[in-house]
């Protein structure tokens, strides 16, 4: 018997702006520091490994973390054990010194929810970057974020596992941003205590997905490979001379249909069903700081579920199903955001409003595709020096996200 999910999108989005903020994964790619100089604005490259033990709560942001789950108690409480090799600067870029001599790196942790049956015992790979708000020599003031993929969820199924609303698929997103106090404790040794805040999603691409959100106290051990030497001073940056970019990317991704359908056995099959969506986005940008650009386009978009949404429709309201054309799956929007830059690596965060589609309304008069007015919030790493390849999350109503888009860009500069 089919269970009724609470919703069909990720609740969090404050999970996926975080997400999106994250820096990890596009950072660690970036090229490593160049080799020691005597300048006082340059360091000395060096490498640590560290280790972290997390213990929190699970946020109540779904019936099944509340406890409507087959042990009949809410998960409430997580534990976590990570090790992570990074990388500390040495001032030898411009961006160094711009970050207060950030970090970044890769790691691995492994979850515990005390529910292996219903959830699993998550595991994530992930990328993340540290940056340092203040220093008072050797002790510092940490803001880190981390962006990678989970494994190893037991993920809802209608017949073996349906109370699991909160993850869709057995892989999700891993996203993650906390704030912690750096303390030397020998020649190279550091320990570091705080709290972050952790989401795991599918961005929508398999529903249902509300998502699994916590915070929790954290502890490392770090330990220096090579003794840490930061420069002396930090550089000072010229300003930056604004200038103007004109942009084109082409995202493609899956959905799930809009429509809930959860109550009809007779078309609940359509609820697995994947659609491919896509965008071919124009965007003129004005970069007028070396960390900070806005841009205004167009999205022409392309929804491949429209037919069945429409078909549904007319089913439900006992009506003959009307043909859909291939111009009834294109829609074109308006987006206008923000851009933050590290290095080769963007933020992107935008609003957009599709002005011209097909609507389809369902049996009770609901939307039954994703409603005009959304968000979108996203990385992107410039392989190149004009060639770039990201990944967004679109959403709506600041919270409920849609779909992943994974894209390609080319920029000029004008």
């Amino acid at each position: 018997m089919l269970r009724k999910a609470p919703g069909h999108p990720c609740r969090s989005v404050a999970a996926v702006l975080v997400a999106l903020l994250c820096h990890g994964v596009l950072i660690a790619l970036l090229a490593c520091p160049a080799a020691a100089d005597p300048s006082p604005t340059v360091g000395r490259n060096s490498n640590f490994l560290r280790a972290g033990y997390q213990y929190g709560s699970v946020l109540g942001t779904n019936d099944f973390v509340k406890g409507d789950n087959a042990a009949g108690r809410p998960i409430d409480t997580f534990q976590m054990l990570r090790l992570e090799f990074g990388w500390q600067t040495s001032g030898a870029m411009d961006w160094h010194h711009l970050y207060n001599f950030p970090s970044f790196g890769l790691g691995i942790n492994a979850g515990d929810y005390a529910n292996d049956e219903e959830l699993g015992k998550p595991t994530s790979l992930y990328g993340f970057f540290d940056w340092p708000v203040k220093r008072w020599n050797r002790n510092a003031l940490v803001f880190g974020l981390g962006f990678g993929l989970t494994d190893n969820w037991v993920s809802f199924d209608e017949r073996t596992n349906p109370y699991n609303v909160a993850i869709g698929a057995g892989r999700s997103v891993y996203i993650d941003a906390g704030l912690n106090y750096e303390l030397a404790l020998a020649r190279r040794w550091w320990l570091q205590a705080g709290f972050s805040f952790t989401h795991y999603s599918n961005g929508g691409s398999q529903q249902p997905n509300w998502g699994i959100n916590q915070l929790g106290g954290l502890l490392f051990v770090k330990y220096d490979l090579r003794e840490r030497q930061l420069p002396a001073t930090r550089r000072t940056i010229a300003p930056y001379e604004p200038r103007w970019e004109l942009s084109t990317t082409l995202a493609m991704g899956v959905r799930n249909l809009a429509m809930d359908l959860r109550d009809d056995p007779e078309f609940s099959s359509y609820l697995t069903k994947d659609y491919a969506i896509g965008n071919f986005t124009v965007v003129a940008a004005r970069q007028f700081s070396h960390m900070s650009r806005y841009n205004l386009g167009l999205d022409l978009e392309y929804d491949d579920s429209v037919a069945d949404a429409v078909r549904l429709a007319d089913l439900q309201a006992g009506a003959e199903p009307e043909s859909v054309s291939a111009w009834d799956r294109l829609g074109l929007g308006v987006v206008g955001g923000y851009e933050h830059v590290v290095a080769r690596a963007q933020l992107l965060v935008q609003l957009g409003y599709t002005v011209l589609r097909r609507d389809v309304t369902d049996q009770n008069g609901n939307e039954a595709r994703v409603p005009r007015f959304y968000q979108r919030l996203g990385l992107r790493y410039h392989v190149l020096d004009d060639v770039y390849l990201g990944l967004n999350v679109r959403f709506h109503d600041f919270s409920r996200a849609d779909n992943l888009e994974f894209n390609l860009g080319y920029r000029w500069w004008l």
